[in-house]
């Protein structure tokens, strides 16, 4: 059986709320949620606002 060094151990889990630094410069896992966020709502809000003109449009 081979002895556990130091540099064979896994790091240890990461802190709850910790942000994450991902492979690509240092930007974190965090910004890219976030802009997913926005992105899926500024879509919804298009979408809401096609939706009420053909709506206003139909009705009148």
């Amino acid at each position: 059986m081979t002895r556990t060094s130091e540099a064979t151990k896994s790091p240890p889990p990461p802190e709850p709320g910790a942000k994450r630094l991902d492979r690509f410069g240092g930007s974190t896992v965090f910004d890219i949620v976030d802009l997913e966020r926005e992105t899926q709502a500024a879509v919804f809000l298009r979408w809401l606002e096609t939706t009420t003109m053909t709506l206003t449009f139909a009705v009148f």
